[in-house]
């Protein structure tokens, strides 16, 4: 497999855990797929490998 394929499919991975968290979460909103806490739109930000959730539900993750 790519050098990229891999990098992309990791970072799809994380993002597809993240917004698994968040949707569970009671300061996500549905209908916008935006944080209230943060106000940032999840869909985006959860693809941000530097990213964090300001209440600690999900870290940063570190390229190995």
């Amino acid at each position: 497999m790519p050098v990229l394929d891999t990098i992309f499919k990791r970072r799809y991975d994380v993002s597809m855990k993240r917004l698994e968290i968040c949707k569970t979460c009671e300061h996500y909103v549905e209908r916008t797929s935006k944080c209230e806490k943060c106000g940032c739109f999840m869909e985006y930000k959860s693809l941000m490998m530097n990213a964090k959730c300001p209440i600690e539900k999900w870290k940063e993750e570190i390229d190995e």
